[in-house]
């Protein structure tokens, strides 16, 4: 009997053992995954440059006496060399995100500097924003103010044309039932922050999609966008230990977020 004890907990060991190795190759290959794609988003940006200069030495070498057709190619061209600019910018923040060391962050002040950096869009599509107190809580400040300006964002590019915009930003802690959904242990204290609108909605059937990059949802040429924001929305939330996710009826939109108040807290199961 004592051999066969001391067989199992020999087994444990090993397995053990199996798991922090495997661990340690999963972060290496997530490692020289986001290696990867920062070398060819820098490996991109020296031909997406030479493509505009010669774009612009172009029209200035004909003197105004270009042919109105050649004319639309070249505005075409610095179209999508634009459009290419703002994937290759992406593409590098969706690489550099990293799980910084978390430190206390006020999260009202996150949103207070999120809604500043955004006045201008907001202003412009004349929006109704109602915020809630958000908690006190370990993150990355850098990340969370990240995550906030792609929600928002995103908000206010899917909104209808014809009826004003309101976005509503509540918190509440996770209730027992709630962090059992979740598989949360009871004892971390975990909050529920959402960003709900009135926009445009998309199909709920689509929902799990919609964090995949390059996804997107509505049209290309309606909305301006290359799919990528909210993957880097969803890779801050699980650098924090959180999850997120959307629902919608086609008449709005509702990105919630779960994150942990602890950095050592952070073990949620999938949603």
């Amino acid at each position: 009997m004592a051999g066969k004890s001391s067989e199992n907990v020999q087994k444990n060991i090993d397995l053990e053992e199996k798991i922090i190795l495997l661990n340690k190759r999963v972060k290496e290959l997530s490692n020289e995954k986001e290696l990867f794609l920062q070398l060819t988003a820098h490996e991109l940006m020296s031909p997406l440059r030479k493509i505009a200069i010669f774009a612009n030495l172009l029209e200035s070498k004909c003197n105004g006496n270009i042919p109105p057709e050649a004319l639309n190619y070249i505005q075409r061209i610095r179209k999508n060399t634009t459009a290419m600019q703002s994937i290759i910018d992406d593409l590098t923040s969706l690489a550099s995100i990293a799980g910084n060391v978390c430190r206390t962050c006020d999260l009202n002040k996150i949103l207070s500097e999120t809604l500043a950096k955004l006045s201008g869009p907001i202003i412009e599509s004349n929006a109704v924003i109602r915020i809630c107190t958000l908690p006190v809580m370990e993150a990355d400040s850098s990340n969370m103010k990240t995550l906030f300006h792609n929600l928002l964002s995103n908000s206010i590019k899917f909104r209808k044309q014809d009826e004003m915009l309101e976005i509503n930003i509540s918190c509440a802690e996770l209730t027992i039932e709630e962090k059992n959904n979740f598989y949360i242990p009871f004892e971390n204290t975990y909050y529920k922050i959402k960003f709900a609108d009135n926009g445009i909605g998309f199909n709920q059937q689509q929902a799990s999609k919609i964090f995949e990059p390059f996804v997107q949802l509505n049209g290309k040429s309606e909305f301006y966008g290359n799919g990528l924001g909210l993957s880097i929305c969803k890779k801050i939330a699980e650098l924090h230990g959180g999850i997120i996710y959307s629902e919608s009826n086609n008449a709005g939109s509702c990105f919630t977020l779960i994150l942990p108040k602890l950095a050592n807290d952070a073990d949620p199961g999938e949603n």
